[in-house]
């Protein structure tokens, strides 16, 4: 299972809008990723940045499935994207 693959059934299985840090936490407890890097919860909200309809970045997949509550920081939520099952194509 990938990270991405982690974030997104976390985000289906909970139905809620989390912080990189609450889906991390989760990924942990469930036991679908091991993190090997020094910052894991940095790694969960790079790749939910890179995969997220509302943030455009350098390194932005075309396959988008997040969404943010419009805050910035630390403290953003991300929320799955209303058909996630079906990526959004950028």
């Amino acid at each position: 299972m990938t990270i991405v693959e982690a974030i997104l059934k976390i985000l289906r299985d909970h139905n809620k809008p989390m912080t990189a840090s609450e889906i991390h936490e989760l990924i942990v407890a469930e036991g679908l990723f091991t993190f090997a890097a020094q910052d894991p919860v940095s790694i969960v909200r790079t790749r939910l940045r890179e995969h997220c309809v509302d943030i455009d970045l350098k390194k932005s997949s075309s396959k988008r499935f997040f969404l943010t509550d419009g805050k910035q920081g630390k403290n953003v939520k991300f929320s799955l994207c209303k058909d996630s099952e079906i990526a959004v194509e950028r």
